[in-house]
């Protein structure tokens, strides 16, 4: 009830007056200590746990506000239709002066109604092409202030890459911001390919969320007794029916078991509960563990076994010492191109198992629990096929590397 208060007044109350209170909403993601640098964040669920990977990593300070309270302010005077990201962009070019000066009054009185609240050396977002962003854009160019991207998708297999560059040729989308902090040299390859980033910087710096994994496992071998799904529900992920049978396949694992909840379905955001107990209605009542809040790093620190497809989740079990799980059957078996963990790859299979049917994944279960199922590959293997797609630097922390990334433009 809170949530929707909030809003309806800042969708509803004059500019001015929404501002305030949007000011009143902005909340710390690291400790604050005077002589650091200020970033404010537009947040948004998956750009938060970098951010709060900061925290002792690296000397800024990171303030935000929900980009969905930002958005709220503008959603009454943008047409529905036109909400369309990568598309506003220009749809916001071809607006009247007077239309456009309209919006950026809207983001003027919210920046405003921060800067009462904190000092702001430069905005950061999650993405380049998010439509409320492109007003807050316009302005912070206005004010002087950097405005950054800490990039939170990573276009690391060709589908992916094809779908933008068509996304963005319809759109004519161009980005007016200042750098774009990328995960990979593959996504920073394909953004300068692109050619839509202008005089932008663009610099790899990896994801701060991992630098956790330089850290010692804190959970003793004895506590490491999960079982978890990285949840691949998504038609985006390119398996939707593989991903029905795995988790039936998990689910009926879990019921069948005496200690059903080490059995644990990942999700990428809460809202997200609800499409999976649809696609497999006998996971509520199987006792495994439905979770989207429990840290991505902190399950799999405590998983012997992590089942996943396409998603930067079971990547980043390469990071640990528990066994790679792809389901391999369906439309989960596509070539090497298209996935970023591939039966086809030798270095794949030396590092991961490939299950190729939902009876050869409860062996593997069983395994896992009664052996437990030791992992494939040495670390140093396992790590480069971790790093084939996000950067990992054992001397320099991806949150290091950001911080560098922000000092240049202040």
């Amino acid at each position: 009830m809170a949530f929707t208060m909030a809003k309806a007044l800042l969708r509803l109350l004059p500019p001015a007056l929404a501002g305030r209170y949007l000011g009143r909403r902005l909340f710390s993601l690291t400790d604050q200590e005077s002589g650091r640098p200020t970033l404010l964040a537009l947040n948004r669920t998956v750009m938060s746990s970098d951010l709060r990977a900061l925290k002792g990593r690296a000397a800024l300070n990171v303030m935000a506000v929900w980009s969905s309270d930002f958005r709220a302010m503008l959603r009454q005077r943008v047409p529905k239709r036109e909400q369309s990201q990568t598309y506003f962009a220009g749809i916001y070019a071809s607006y009247s002066e007077a239309r456009r000066e309209s919006l950026r009054r809207v983001a003027r009185a919210a920046l405003d109604g921060l800067l009462a609240r904190t000092p702001i050396d430069a905005i950061v977002v999650a993405n380049t092409d998010y439509w409320e962003d492109v007003v807050m854009m316009d302005v912070a160019r206005e004010r002087g202030i950097p405005f950054l991207v800490l990039c939170r998708e990573n276009y690391a297999v060709q589908e992916t890459q094809d779908w933008l560059r068509n996304h963005i040729a319809k759109s004519g989308y161009t980005f007016h911001g200042d750098g774009v902090a990328v995960a990979s040299d593959i996504t920073k390859t394909f953004f300068e390919d692109v050619g839509c980033y202008g005089n932008s910087v663009i610099e790899t710096v990896g994801w701060p969320r991992f630098d956790s994994w330089r850290d010692p496992n804190p959970y003793p071998p004895a506590e490491r007794n999960l079982v978890t799904l990285v949840s691949y529900h998504d038609p985006l992920y390119l398996a939707p029916q593989n991903y029905e049978e795995t988790l039936e396949t998990v689910a009926a694992a879990a019921k069948a078991s005496a200690d059903p909840a080490r059995y644990v379905v990942k999700l990428k955001e809460e809202g997200h509960r609800a499409e999976i107990l649809a696609i497999c209605p006998e996971l509520a009542a199987s006792g495994a563990t439905i979770t989207a809040a429990t840290p991505m790093d902190d399950l799999l620190r405590r998983s012997r076994m992590v089942i996943g497809y396409n998603t930067t989740g079971i990547l980043e079990g390469y990071l640990g010492d528990a066994a790679i799980v792809v389901p391999w059957w369906k439309d989960a078996v596509r070539p090497a191109v298209d996935t970023l963990i591939s039966h086809e790859t030798p270095e794949d299979r030396a590092t991961t198992h490939f299950p190729t049917s939902p009876d050869e994944l409860r062996s593997l279960m069983e395994q896992a629990f009664a052996g437990p199922l030791p992992p494939l590959g040495d670390r140093s293997v396992r790590l480069s096929r971790f790093h084939r797609f996000v950067a990992f630097d054992a001397d320099v922390s991806a949150a290091q590397k950001f911080e560098a990334f922000v000092r240049r433009f202040l």
